[in-house]
């Protein structure tokens, strides 16, 4: 079943292939909360500095503005129709 209700998390790119231990291609993102408050993981080393990492095939997961409008828009579309 498609989820009626998603789950949002904000995150901010910083940065790909950071590690020299990334097997593959790897997209490091940041939870935007701790990136508000400390920074890029980056240039600091206090605070939150939790990474999200993805790969090629984890990135159809990662949505910028548009494609989240979008399923938001279908998750909503099908809240409706699961009423009916």
């Amino acid at each position: 079943m498609k989820m009626l209700y998603p789950t949002i998390e904000s995150l901010v790119f910083v940065g790909k292939n950071l590690s020299d231990e990334d097997k593959e291609d790897t997209w490091y993102f940041q939870f935007a909360s701790s990136y508000g408050r400390v920074g890029s993981f980056l240039k600091t080393k206090k605070g939150d500095r939790r990474a999200v990492l993805a790969t090629k095939r984890d990135l159809g997961e990662i949505f910028d503005l548009d494609e989240l409008t979008a399923k938001l828009k279908a998750a909503a579309k099908r809240r409706r129709s699961s009423r009916k």
